[in-house]
């Protein structure tokens, strides 16, 4: 079978070959076959096998494949037989659960006046403005200090040159301010210098990730004070409250009922992914099957695919690819237990996200939101043309997918749902309970 593919193979490129001597395209088969013999041999076992695998597999109704083939053995010489061996996926077969006394918890939270509080506080935080303190303010947990960093020999505590980090911004109310550096700073003042030991290696002593590297084996460092800043917290007067609703609260009552609105969808959202997580978890545990690791190494594939993307188009030299693939294989292989598993479902509910459906939910997505009791302005706004909507989506790569796989998990969801009979419990004892 390989022999005639290699002759004719041979012949074509015979036309293509200039030898000094020759003719073009006269140069005899014999010299042709010494010079691209092998070459011509290896492509033509590798279409030989590619349509092998076609006809005996792929068009073969007794397998349904799954995933990429993966040649793993090989034994070829050009004049011999070609012996392959290839692994593919089939996609394993196995009976939906009928989900008999199945059953799941769903929490429910009531906002309370102290969270409400929180907040607000919150809402003020993120507009606080930091000022300078007046001239020898004693450092406090509530301030930020402006300091240098100046590494030092733990010998002879001069400075090593090149290793000072001007200007580093220490908030200590920052919980992951290491302890020792905050010990030393409360109570100093601007102008002074001191010294501190510091027991982490890390390259940056105020935690600020684009700082200077410094040598990790020396960690004694000389501190100057340059600046200490207060936070200054807006007042809750009604310029701040439209601000911090975008209009939709003028005064403290408006506010704390706007705060709570928010909190309560904040906490139902919560309780829905808690709720699907555990539908999810659950439905994977009545259908433990084996799935086809041809696909699982797909998978695995496009992860490493996209963290090369992250990381600039390559992994670093030293990043062990081998140790990230193993770590993630029982993921993976869960993964694709439930894309399977996910299937049936979708097959037995006839389950399909048609273009009416896509239709409603740019529908959906055009209309402003309802207006707060009150609100003339956002009264009067108009939904958005649904056809620029459309051409929006279609510009943005993924979009559309994204949409589309956010609506059949809706009902992939709901589907299950109903499977499932639902009781709802307090957040406490559905925590405890999931613990």
């Amino acid at each position: 079978e390989l022999e005639p593919r290699i002759d004719k193979v041979l012949r074509q490129q015979r036309k293509h070959v200039s030898m000094k001597g020759f003719r073009p395209g006269k140069v005899p088969l014999s010299v042709v076959r010494k010079m691209y013999g092998d070459a011509v041999a290896v492509q033509v076992a590798e279409e030989l096998f590619g349509e092998a695998f076609k006809t005996e597999v792929e068009e073969n109704d007794a397998y349904d494949v799954m995933g990429s083939p993966r040649l793993t053995e090989l034994d070829y010489e050009p004049g011999e037989d070609l012996n392959a061996r290839v692994m593919f996926g089939v996609r394993p077969a196995f009976e939906l659960d009928a989900f008999t006394d199945a059953e799941a918890t769903k929490f429910t939270h009531d906002v309370t006046d102290e969270e409400i509080d929180a907040d607000i506080e919150r809402r003020r935080d993120d507009k606080a403005e930091e000022v300078d303190t007046p001239e020898g303010t004693a450092i406090g947990e509530d301030h930020i200090a402006v300091i240098d960093f100046q590494l030092v020999d733990k010998e002879t505590d001069t400075p090593i040159i090149g290793k000072k980090q001007e200007d580093a911004r220490v908030p200590l109310f920052n919980p992951d301010l290491r302890p020792a550096l905050k010990e030393a700073l409360l109570g100093k003042a601007v102008g002074d210098v001191f010294l501190v030991d510091l027991d982490s290696q890390s390259a940056d002593p105020s935690g600020d990730e684009d700082a200077e590297e410094v040598d990790a084996a020396v960690d004694r460092f000389q501190v100057t004070v340059k600046q200490v800043q207060a936070r200054e917290l807006p007042e809750l007067a009604a310029a701040f409250i439209e601000e911090a609703t975008t209009g939709e609260a003028a005064d403290l009552d408006s506010f704390k009922a706007f705060a709570r609105a928010e909190l309560e969808k904040r906490w139902a959202r919560r309780s829905e992914e808690a709720l699907e997580e555990s539908l999810f978890r659950k439905t994977m545990e009545r259908h433990d099957f084996e799935v086809p690791e041809s696909v699982v190494e797909t998978v695995l594939d496009q992860q490493v695919e996209d963290l090369e993307k992250r990381a600039g188009g390559q992994l670093p030299p030293h990043f062990d690819l081998a140790g990230f693939r193993e770590e993630r294989r029982g993921l993976a292989r869960d993964q694709v237990r439930w894309m399977l598993v996910r299937e049936k479902i979708m097959e037995a509910d006839g389950l399909e996200v048609t273009e009416e459906d896509i239709d409603a939910e740019f529908m959906r997505i055009a209309q402003p939101p309802a207006p707060a009791e009150g609100d003339e302005e956002a009264e009067e706004r108009e939904p958005i043309d649904v056809n620029l909507l459309r051409q929006f989506f279609a510009s943005q790569p993924g979009a559309m997918d994204q949409m589309v796989t956010r609506l059949v998990n809706q009902r992939l969801f709901d589907a299950l749902k109903s499977r499932f009979t639902i009781t709802e419990k307090s957040r406490q004892d559905f925590d405890t309970d999931e613990e």
